[in-house]
């Protein structure tokens, strides 16, 4: 934090007056534009389409519309020698906020060619670093009427609930559209004053460090002169050169190297953590991708040194299905190692709501695709966004080859600090992966030294750096930041280089680590085990139906069946995709929530489909001789079922063997069971249980009947549903105030908008029944009890038709 008076006022000139200065004059490019209604064309499907003239100053864009522009025009003769850059800026109409997304296309044979992103943090596209003068330009620029500053998308955005809007308003005014030289000696100086600044700030106040450092900025501000930035800016950077020395050449002993051990290495590696859902639908994660990969890609031209982190393998097939050119562009990447794969999961997911085995495989078909299209193991587990972690993913990880977990979001805590940043963590079963939580307490790094001395606070760490969820990554200017940055004297190393250089240098050290056992429990956003149920009950029963399909498809046969393993495969996929860490917990905007909820259902759907058609197959043969109504019951679990099911539409008592199935003869006449259920008024019972309830539907008594015992304490009742406050001071979707049990009604008595209704639905035998219905505000709960002979279990089943808004 700037506390010094002259610190300050140089940090206003950089902004003001410096960072405006870098580029030049622009020189105007003629604009046509193509406005899309409805859903986003491909490019080769946009180059076809018909144009009309534009002008900076027009409107474009409704709600989650897309407009694309093509832009011509000529590089000046007098800028040969110099790099140019195109300027594509917007704001939201009536207001001084940046808006827009925009995807640059370079043309060339009849085909567009992703070039790179802009967005408000990329304020410009390099065209060339040393124009000849003369040169045609040939543009085009996908233009996404997005949403894209805090401001849009968590507060003060009009758009209702964030849905597309295809007749409505344009929401955007092109500001900026315009070639422009970047002068290189203004830009060094924007540099060194940012890092001058951060240097000052970080000094003790009223040391002699302190005053050197306000003493040479101080200067500097003094030697540039506003009206002529151009030609000060040598004279300025003169005199901050005492404040950033280069860093001196490092003594060898004969052997290499002699490092200080006082001294910190900071692995900084390019970032952009993209929610594959958050406040956008997936059709626009797709195109964040693409703006930020092509970015990345194209700044690895001019910093070979840059390197580049992907956590998620869907992120990619995306890239290879729709952007073919730039996948390949990016496998080329890969193979020089600037493009790294980390991560190994085929989204970032929920680790809290998802079942193990859908976990296993968020690994397993995320190291498949890295390592069949790029030839990468990852051996990495890369979340660091997701709302805590698991004891049981140690020993998953470990299972997959995967001995390193890197995430950051525990550093959000509401109650204790965690007190690790790398050490050993335990699972469930004892086994051990290390992890490492980066010190900085960012995934979104912007390269200042205000990070980087906070990433010193341990010997060795990973710097996670760059632009998230569409912002496109890391700038040119944080990477030429971190050149400088790395060349200088005062400051921890900053080495540009993969996570693989920091997991090795911490191996090869014998010092111990401190050891976690058990859960990363995040204590922030409790209410994400909550919010948006229809698609926690989505993703639990797509997870049972596919468990279901692969279990009978083994046993008929078809397991190994292409076709059969390619429907398993894309039902798996469209699952672990929907356990993103912003789907799952129901922490996205509604168009995501609905979205979410039908892919699930698909998922459902088509399992149970080839479950079906297993089940068939193995119907088919059994032998059913002498049988008169044959039926065939499975049993998907790994435990014996002696139970009441339907058959037929007729309640049976059937015995099945765990993991397999057993025949009936559904027509024979059913024996009266051993135990039946008896239904009175008010209680219900078999040989096990009795059940007691009062006018509320509240439970009164539970005995059991084997052990002579009741099952409830002294005092207490149960089926006793009650409502929440839930107004949280912050993160609506996401949070649960600690206070809550503080704020509590029982669903009983007054609270009830009227008498609950009581329906005896099966009234005895093998099973008996009873429908409780409660209102209460605008909703109704309606629960039916079911209690089977020979039955120690009581079942619920519950039907909530929710009118309330909190």
């Amino acid at each position: 934090m700037i506390t010094d008076d002259t610190v300050r006022q140089a940090w206003e000139m950089l902004q003001t007056v410096v960072e405006p200065a870098v580029f030049g004059p622009g020189h105007p490019l003629t604009i046509t534009a193509h406005h899309v209604a409805g859903e986003p064309i491909a490019p080769a499907e946009a180059l076809g389409r018909p144009y009309e003239p534009f002008a900076v100053g027009d409107a474009w864009g409704p709600c989650w519309g897309t407009t694309w522009f093509h832009l011509q025009g000529r590089i000046p003769e007098e800028w040969a020698g110099q790099e140019v850059v195109l300027r594509f800026e917007s704001l939201r109409a009536g207001t001084a906020i940046p808006g827009g997304e925009f995807l640059i296309f370079s043309s060339s044979e009849g085909r567009l060619t992703p070039l790179l992103g802009l967005s408000f943090q990329h304020a410009a596209a390099s065209l060339t670093g040393c124009a000849a003068g003369g040169e045609t330009v040939d543009l085009h620029v996908e233009a996404a009427a997005n949403p894209t500053t805090p401001e849009d998308r968590m507060s003060g955005f009009d758009w209702p609930e964030l849905r597309p809007d295809p007749g409505g308003p344009p929401g955007f005014v092109l500001t900026r559209c315009e070639l422009a030289e970047r002068r290189p000696a203004v830009r060094a100086l924007a540099v060194d004053l940012r890092l001058a600044v951060g240097l000052a700030a970080h000094q003790e106040p009223g040391s002699v460090a302190a005053a050197e450092a306000q003493a040479a900025v101080s200067a500097a501000c003094a030697a540039l002169d506003p009206s002529d930035v151009p030609g000060t800016a040598d004279a300025a950077r003169a005199a901050l050169a005492p404040l950033l020395p280069r860093r001196a050449a490092v003594a060898t002993n004969g052997h290499g190297p002699v490092m200080n051990i006082d001294a910190a290495r900071v692995t900084a590696v390019g970032h952009a953590h993209i929610d594959t859902a958050w406040l956008w639908p997936l059709r626009e994660t797709i195109r964040k991708c693409a703006r930020t990969f092509a970015t990345a890609v194209t700044l690895m031209e001019d910093f070979p040194e840059y390197r580049f982190v992907c956590s998620a393998a869907q992120h990619l097939v995306w890239m290879e299905e729709g952007y073919p050119e730039l996948f390949a562009r990016i496998t080329e990447r890969v193979r020089t190692g600037q493009f790294v794969p980390v991560g190994g999961m085929w989204v970032e997911a929920d680790c809290n709501l998802a079942s193990g085995e859908p976990l296993v495989r968020q690994i397993v078909f995320g190291k498949r695709y890295f390592a069949d299209r790029f030839g990468v193991d990852c051996r990495e587990l890369w979340l660091p966004d997701a709302f805590g972690y698991t004891a049981a993913l140690p020993q998953i990880m470990a299972a997959a080859g995967v001995g390193w977990f890197v995430s950051q979001k525990l550093s959000w805590n509401d109650t204790n600090r965690f007190p690790h940043h790398t050490f050993w963590w335990e699972g469930v079963d004892g086994t051990r992966v290390r992890a490492h939580f980066p010190p900085a307490d960012t995934y979104n790094g912007d390269m200042s030294l205000r990070e980087i001395f906070r990433s010193a606070r341990e010997a060795r760490s990973i710097y996670p750096f760059g632009h998230g969820d569409g912002g496109g990554g890391p700038t040119r200017e944080m990477l030429e930041a971190a050149r400088r940055a790395g060349d200088l004297d005062r400051v921890p190393t900053v080495a540009l280089e993969p996570p693989a250089d920091f997991f090795a240098a911490v191996e090869a050290d014998p010092a111990p680590l401190p050891v976690w056992v058990g859960d990363l429990y995040l204590e922030k956003h409790r209410g994400t085990f909550t919010s948006q149920a229809g698609i926690k009950r989505g993703n639990r029963k797509g997870e049972g139906a596919l468990q279901a399909a692969e279990l009978w498809t083994a046993a008929a046969g078809t397991g190994r069946d292409p076709a059969v393993t390619a429907e398993l495969d894309a039902a798996w996929r469209l699952l672990l995709t929907n356990q993103f860490h912003d789907i799952l917990p129901g922490s996205s905007i509604r168009w995501v929530a609905e979205e979410a909820e039908a892919q699930l259902a698909e998922v459902e759907r088509r399992a149970a489909a080839v479950a079906g058609a297993a089940l068939d197959a193995i119907a088919a043969s059994v032998d059913t001789t002498g049988l008169a109504e044959p039926a065939v019951v499975f049993n998907p679990t790994p435990f014996r079922r002696h139970e009441v099911v339907d058959v037929g539409g007729r309640p049976r008592l059937v015995d099945v063997p765990p993991l397999g199935w057993a025949t009936i003869d559904a027509g024979a006449p059913e024996a009266d069971p051993d135990e039946p259920v008896e239904v009175g008024d008010g209680w219900m019972a078999n040989g096990h249980l009795r059940l007691e309830w009062d006018d509320d539907g509240v439970l009164t008594r539970v005995f059991d009947l084997d052990r002579d015992r009741d099952v409830l304490a002294e005092g207490t009742v149960g089926n006793v549903f009650q409502l929440h406050e839930d107004r949280p001071r912050n993160w609506d979707a996401w949070d649960v105030d600690r206070d809550y049990l503080d704020h509590t009604d029982d669903l009983a008595g007054g609270a009830l908008t009227g008498p609950v209704g009581i329906e005896v639905v099966e009234a005895g035998g093998l099973r008996g029944a009873v429908r409780f219905r409660r209102s209460f505000g605008r909703s109704v709960i309606d629960q039916t009890m079911t209690l089977a002979a020979g039955s120690r279990r009581v079942d619920f089943a519950t039907e909530v038709d929710w009118h309330e808004d909190h």
